[in-house]
């Protein structure tokens, strides 16, 4: 089967958030959850342009995170307390 997405991770789950313009699929980030001192590991499996070409924007991906992290970044990044950091693109 041929797909533009990076497969998951065993054991991963991949929900969307936005992602510092430039890291692609395939980046490696550490999600940092505000408040809760916690830093989940994170995996952009597909990005989705912001459309703009200029400047530094965010863009939507599918990003996976372990499965047993997934509930607390989920919460959070509907509360707006989630930190992308980039480690490796």
């Amino acid at each position: 089967m041929i797909s533009d997405r990076d497969p998951l991770p065993d054991g991963w789950w991949a929900m969307e958030m936005e992602v510092p313009t430039g890291a692609g699929s395939g980046a490696v980030l550490r999600l940092v959850i505000e408040g809760a001192a916690t830093v989940v590991p994170g995996l952009i499996t597909n990005v989705v342009s912001a459309g703009q070409s200029a400047g530094w924007v965010r863009e939507t991906a599918m990003v996976a995170v372990p499965s047993d992290q997934a509930s607390a970044v989920a919460t959070a990044l509907t509360d707006g307390k989630v930190s992308v950091l980039v480690v490796d693109w």
